[in-house]
């Protein structure tokens, strides 16, 4: 265990949870064991807000605070790019969530990485066009959960490919994303037809939630993800499965609403989304960037 790291002021960084260790006297002392922070301390947190046009052109800002194990790894990423391989990163995170978006601002601070006593903080402004799809008097509406690319969990769950394990998976961190999404649509839309629905989901291992509401026009979307262990045992793998499909099951519902007036008469809107089945997201496989 190496607690030496430039890029945190942490003294016992998050990635160091669970580890052995020995501190030397000359009367002796038993090992001991790290402690794992809870995943509150190591949260990827996401607010986007935008407006959607009933021709499908979305305009949206996202705010994306790296907190804990999230500050550590990217800051350690951003130190060693050049502005311009920043901004072609966030393109790329983005067009993986959003495809066909276009980065139109990046704001990413602090300026100076290796200063650890400004929080790392990104703020982006983006664009889409073809968000909806109509069809049958309805419209499938694309949300953008920008989160599926962005924050350690989607490294570590990008792990859960196998069925079925033999052994434990072992993290390296108890970790987590909280995403807000708040998007005004055009004038004309009406009441909400369906909405996501869905128990919570909170266990000894994971604790997953969404919540979704239609008011005024707007729609608001959270959904929230944490790891709060960095061990699971095959059983309670099994369980994380059972997890990570029952909410892609439910995220790959149809979820619709209100018509919108147009020339060719009013439209039924629904919305629909869902990362692959088995998992909350995957930006890549590998060591999550600065770890």
């Amino acid at each position: 265990m190496d607690p030496t790291d430039e890029n945190t002021r942490d003294l016992l960084p998050a990635e160091e949870a669970d580890q052995s260790y020995l501190v030397c006297r000359p009367e002796g002392e038993k090992m001991q064991l790290s402690p794992v922070p809870p995943p509150a301390n190591n949260m990827m947190r996401i607010q986007t807000t935008g407006s959607l046009s009933a021709g499908g052109h979305l305009e949206a800002t996202s705010e994306l605070a790296f907190g804990g194990i999230n500050d550590n790894a990217f800051r350690g990423a951003f130190a060693q790019m050049k502005p311009d391989d920043r901004r072609r990163l966030f393109e790329n995170f983005v067009k993986q969530t959003v495809p066909g978006s276009t980065l139109k601002s990046l704001k990413l601070e602090p300026e100076n990485m290796l200063d650890s006593s400004v929080p790392v903080h990104a703020t982006i402004a983006f664009a889409a066009d073809g968000m909806t799809a109509i069809g049958s008097g309805k419209a499938i509406v694309n949300v953008p959960w920008i989160g599926k690319s962005f924050g350690i969990v989607n490294y570590i769950m990008g792990g859960t490919g196998l069925e079925r394990r033999k052994y434990p998976m072992r993290t390296f961190v108890a970790c987590g994303l909280s995403e807000a999404v708040s998007i005004r649509l055009a004038a004309g839309f009406e009441t909400a037809l369906s909405l996501p629905g869905g128990a919570p989901i909170d266990d000894e291992c994971v604790g997953y939630r969404q919540v979704f509401n239609w008011q005024s026009g707007v729609l608001t979307g959270t959904r929230e993800l944490e790891l709060k262990v960095v061990e699971f045992s095959p059983a309670q793998y099994q369980q994380l499965k059972k997890t990570l499909d029952g909410s892609n099951s439910t995220c790959a519902r149809r979820r619709c609403w209100g018509g919108v007036r147009d020339r060719r008469g009013p439209r039924r809107i629904c919305r629909q989304r869902g990362p692959a089945k088995g998992r909350v997201g995957h930006p890549g496989s590998g060591k999550p960037p600065g770890i």
